[in-house]
């Protein structure tokens, strides 16, 4: 239950500031109801989700920097929410072992409100990613994604364990 409250607390921080940003009050607040713009943009999001993770895994801290939006907010069952700098640091400590990491399937685009897209996915994470914590498991994921100055961004994501009641 704290998961769920914490997860609501973040999704609501995040649309907080996007909605608060000038490129979204540019773009306006409609939902986007086509079908192929969505599908091609869920594809393209995808895509991005599955660089962002293949980059935490290869420790390419230069792709993470620019992928992920200054404010980046990711919250991981049994931590606080960690900021961008903070899962930087974690990412470049990581020590998974032989094909650990994160992989991420059954991505859905839910919405998109001008410049703010929300996804879910299923992420299969194995190896250890936190010195001394066992993360490995399944994960129902919520992530966001903010265009800024023409491309999506990473703007930060929420985990929560699969075989939670």
């Amino acid at each position: 239950m704290r998961h769920i409250r914490v997860l609501i607390l973040i999704v609501m921080a995040l649309l907080g500031t996007a909605i608060g940003s000038t490129a979204f009050a540019q773009q306006g607040s409609k939902r986007s109801e086509t079908a192929g713009e969505n599908a091609a943009l869920e594809k393209e999001l995808f895509e991005l989700d599955q660089k962002w993770l293949e980059a935490a895994r290869t420790k390419d801290l230069d792709f993470l920097k620019q992928a992920w939006t200054d404010n980046f907010l990711e919250l991981m069952p049994g931590f606080e929410p960690v900021s961008k700098p903070k899962l930087l640091d974690l990412v470049a400590k990581a020590n998974r072992g032989p094909g650990g990491g994160a992989v991420p399937h059954d991505f859905k685009l839910w919405a998109v409100y001008g410049n703010v897209a929300i996804a879910t996915d299923h992420t299969s994470w194995t190896g250890g990613f936190v010195p001394g914590r066992n993360t490995a498991g399944e994960y129902r994921v919520v992530r966001f994604f903010v265009k800024e100055k023409g491309n999506w961004r990473i703007a930060g994501a929420a985990l929560v364990p699969a075989n939670s009641p």
